[in-house]
């Protein structure tokens, strides 16, 4: 089911050509936006449900973060957003200094779509 498109580069609202924009199921950039998204939200940061997001302040922007289990769990946010059929390809790089994760992957999406993505959290 399409959803608002958001820009990628900047995660806001796509309003190019003056219009509200949509994206597209069949290519699979709906499941890559929603995996993007999950990625994004932070433990705690929506109002309606605070049980809901990563936890980066609580296992990456920690004094010794356990990288392996900062992996788990971005993986099992991606295998449980709808549409992923499952993670064709990982990587993570951690900042400690600048308290960024970069993380680059690549999906298999439930219609059989390769998808590429990469993003910073947060």
């Amino acid at each position: 089911m399409p959803d608002l498109k958001l820009n990628p580069q900047t995660w806001d609202l796509d309003l190019s050509n003056s219009a509200i924009n949509l994206t597209d199921d069949a290519s699979g950039e709906t499941a890559t936006q929603a995996v993007g998204v999950r990625l994004k939200l932070i433990l705690g940061e929506w109002f309606l449900d605070t049980r809901i997001g990563m936890d980066y302040f609580g296992t990456a922007f920690v004094k010794n973060p356990n990288l392996a289990a900062i992996e788990a769990m971005i993986q099992a946010a991606i295998l449980d957003t709808p549409g992923i059929a499952r993670i064709v390809s990982y990587s993570q790089v951690f900042d400690r200094a600048g308290r960024q994760l970069t993380v680059t992957c690549t999906l298999l999406d439930d219609e059989g779509n390769t998808l590429n993505l990469q993003m910073t959290a947060p």
